[in-house]
């Protein structure tokens, strides 16, 4: 049985509405995000800060084949801190500060640890 909005019960310490939100735009920011230059692929999880997980923030997942400063980038294929009020981590797979999130980012994508490769998961 679902919850109703007011229920209490938390999803890895997220209420289920901010994961129902994520799942809810998922596929509209997917479809959009794809087609950005350096896109690899999307997924879902806890917003990851330096070293620190708050899976209060459960967030887009957006992995790119390079991080680069906002300079460099067309202002039209700037990954947005938060996506239809989803927040956003922009993620380059395998570098990872915390080592279990590479294991995490293979099951969205398909890649070799030493190597990304650029091939988009649709």
């Amino acid at each position: 049985m679902r919850p109703n909005k007011k229920s209490s019960i938390y999803t890895h310490g997220a209420t289920i509405d901010l994961y129902d939100r994520c799942f809810n735009v998922f596929e509209e920011a997917r479809s959009l995000f794809m087609q950005f230059d350096g896109v690899l692929g999307m997924g879902l999880g806890p917003k990851e800060r330096g070293q620190h997980i708050n899976p209060h923030i459960p967030c887009l997942i957006v992995y790119v084949s390079e991080k680069k400063d906002l300079t460099q980038i067309p202002f039209y294929q700037i990954i947005p801190r938060a996506f239809r009020s989803v927040s956003t981590d922009v993620v380059v797979p395998g570098k990872r500060l915390i080592a279990a999130h590479n294991s995490f980012d293979a099951s969205w994508l398909k890649w070799d640890a030493d190597k990304v490769t650029s091939e988009k998961i649709s």
